[in-house]
């Protein structure tokens, strides 16, 4: 089996043995060149991975004839306006019957007055793009804080200017072991075949950041998730892979899905490594001759994202020696002795952003 990386030069995932590198379609993703380069390719058959939502909509968009030849282990385009926009989280959430943090449509600043919402409540809120990856390539965030009307309203604005739609949603209070992730894989037939429970231990950003420390536990330790869980996926007919995010409110122990991951996710290795293999899973069903449910899986194992970890650990006075004590036993994301150079690259490029920044300021 082969694995190709579309990738740019630079990234440092195609420093892999274990993929090889080419040149495909121009960065932005669109379906058009995107299947012109999959129509060049000497392989009779293919599985392919989309790894970001742009790409993930770039794939549902294909021809038919190439998604046949090449298929995806991720939904079409009615799944993907249902679960990808967040607008359409919210109304599917509603539609579903599952429990989600209260969410409002903000065109502008006219529609926050028209809530009604008072400052003291308003503060517990933020701003949440439709589009999560175009806000993030835009301002380098995941939201924007909300202290009070005046500054929700220049965040809008912001945005606006953007041409980014944002939504206004309440923040569940609770610690970063409050957020529990459901990670699987859904059959071409409609069978659930493998489903992991993996619960949030540190964080980085505070507010809005993502796991960078986080451990595997039983399915059976928030049974609400998984109950909501499957009630969204059977409502939308899912089928593919999937990281689904909950938050255990402490007001009324509810877990609340904030948002559903539809292609493979940052932390898809460690799912593996607990035996939840999805890309694998998909690699059987779609292309080999069928794929069998995972029994379980290994509770307890625990994962960590070095290069995110040590700011984390700082910003809640962990300490390096508690710090460097979680970490004993602790699969190191993107580090494997097996294959250096990723984690060895990746590293000198973030060790390098200071001096990068420096250099730029002075030219200014």
């Amino acid at each position: 089996m082969e694995a190709l990386l579309v990738a740019p030069r630079g990234d440092y995932a195609a420093w892999s043995r274990w993929a090889t590198r080419v040149d495909g379609p121009a960065e932005s993703p669109d379906p058009a060149p995107l299947a012109d380069f999959l129509r060049r390719l000497p392989y009779e058959r293919a599985l392919l991975l989309p790894c970001s939502d742009d790409w993930v909509r770039a794939v549902a968009g294909l021809p038919d004839d190439v998604r046949e030849r090449m298929p995806a282990p991720t939904p079409g385009r009615p799944v993907l306006a249902r679960l990808l926009d967040k607008e359409g989280l919210a109304a599917t959430l509603r539609e579903a019957g599952v429990p989600g943090p209260r969410t409002f449509v903000l065109a502008d600043a006219a529609g926050l007055d028209a809530l009604g919402l008072p400052d003291e409540e308003l503060r517990h809120f933020f701003l949440k793009p439709r589009d999560s990856q175009r806000f993030s390539s835009t301002f380098g965030l995941k939201a924007f804080a909300v202290d009070g009307r005046a500054a929700a309203a220049a965040a809008l604005a912001r945005a606006a200017g953007a041409g980014i739609t944002m939504l206004l949603q309440e923040r569940i209070p609770g610690p970063p072991s409050a957020h529990l992730f459901l990670d699987g894989y859904v059959a071409r037939d409609g069978r659930q075949l493998a489903c992991l429970a993996r619960r949030r231990l540190r964080m980085y950003p505070a507010d809005f950041g993502n796991s960078t420390y986080h451990v595997s536990v039983p399915l059976e330790q928030e049974p609400g998730a998984l109950a909501s869980l499957e009630r969204l996926l059977g409502h939308v007919d899912y089928r593919g892979v999937f990281s689904a995010e909950f938050k255990v409110d402490e007001r009324d122990g509810a877990a609340k899905l904030l948002e559903v991951n539809v292609r493979p996710w940052w932390y898809v290795e460690f799912a593996a490594l607990c035996g939840v293999d999805v890309c694998d899973l998909a690699y059987r069903d779609l292309l080999g001759g069928g794929a069998e449910p995972v029994a379980g899986y290994a509770v307890g194992r625990r994962s960590v994202l070095p290069t995110a970890d040590l700011r984390a650990a700082r910003a809640t006075g962990v300490g390096v020696r508690g710090m460097l004590r979680s970490w004993l036993g602790a699969s190191l994301t993107v580090f494997d002795l097996r294959d250096p150079l990723p984690a060895a690259v990746q590293t000198l490029e973030l060790a390098s952003r200071p001096l990068r920044a420096l250099r730029s300021g002075t030219a200014a």
